[in-house]
């Protein structure tokens, strides 16, 4: 009996119990390392989109996809959180002065902010 065999596309390898498997390949083309928000998305993908999540496994692209999503949903935090510091006068200013408040209305925004993209964006 052959080692391997090609049916349909598919390649299958000869097991020791006499039976051909499909020899499946999960290995990712990228290792980059995955953020807060990649984490985020890769739970809820894996809770609520399983036929999403074992496509991009499948072909592959799982890391870079998550990696993706975690450089843009950063980027988009840290651009909302500036424009709602710089509206509300959340500046270096306020921070010389009163340093305590300043920490905890930079944290509040940052909190308000990424509950939206909890809600809505993942």
């Amino acid at each position: 009996m052959e080692k391997t065999i090609v049916e349909n596309g598919i390649k299958y390898c000869l097991a020791e119990d006499g039976m051909y498997y499909p020899a499946i390949d999960f290995t990712q083309d990228t290792d980059y390392p995955i953020g807060k928000y990649g984490i985020m998305a890769a739970e809820h993908i894996m809770e609520h989109d399983r036929a999403k999540y074992f496509r991009l496994i499948r072909e592959g692209r799982w890391n870079s996809y998550l990696h993706e999503i975690d450089m843009e949903i950063g980027e988009w935090v840290e651009k909302t959180v500036e424009r709602i510091k710089e509206k509300e006068g959340i500046d270096e200013r306020m921070k010389a002065k009163k340093q305590m408040e300043w920490v905890q209305r930079v944290n509040m925004v940052r909190m308000m902010v990424e509950d939206v993209v909890l809600e809505q964006i993942i």
